[in-house]
């Protein structure tokens, strides 16, 4: 009966993805940091555009010291022709968390034959600590969780890193420049266009 259930999962997650970003807006990013991750969120949306299945939905978290939903499960077309707009602030990761948990649930509610892939970026470390009680809901919430964290900058993020490793199959990408950035981004979206 275990197998069956697993088959019957597997083929309800081949509509495609909702791939909810958390993409840190704190001072730090301002200037060509900003126009770098700009740059290849738009890279990646255009890339699953093209060669995707067309049935992906993207959801956007902006975090600095809190979070707010910039995009909800939005087409491709629609995530095309989104701007990312940065508000500043300090960095705390749980909030954004948390706002990508409501999305999972939602995207379950209004997608359900979409795979949940979690995209979390920073370019620092967090003031609020340890996520890893966040990140544990999500992970129980949202079946076959996918999860990519990038750390955009020099020297790695050992948090970021340990947030990959919670999640089964989850990857760490360290991006110390734009164009390191926009690789990890084509990635990720390799990842999505494959389903």
């Amino acid at each position: 009966m275990l197998a069956l259930r697993d088959l019957n999962r597997s083929a309800v997650h081949c509509h495609g993805y909702h791939v909810v970003f958390c993409l840190d807006e704190s001072g730090s990013m301002y200037g060509q940091e900003w126009e770098d991750l700009i740059q290849a969120f738009k890279y990646f949306v255009a890339m699953c555009a093209s060669q995707g299945g067309g049935q992906d939905m993207i959801s956007v978290v902006q975090f600095g010291g809190s979070a707010r939903q910039t995009l909800i499960l939005a087409s491709l077309d629609k995530a095309q022709c989104f701007e990312l707009k940065i508000a500043g602030g300090s960095t705390c990761f749980t909030p954004a968390l948390n706002s990508a948990r409501d999305l999972f649930q939602l995207g379950s509610q209004q997608a359900p034959g979409l795979v949940p892939m979690l995209v979390f970026m920073s370019d620092g470390g967090n003031n609020d600590g340890d996520v890893s009680s966040a990140l544990s809901l999500i992970c129980q919430e949202a079946v076959d969780l996918q999860c990519h964290t990038i750390f955009f900058g020099s020297g790695g993020s050992e948090r970021l890193e340990r947030m990959a490793e919670a999640v089964p199959g989850g990857k760490y990408h360290l991006s110390v420049d734009g164009v390191e950035l926009k690789r990890a981004f084509e990635a990720i979206a390799a990842d999505v266009t494959a389903l």
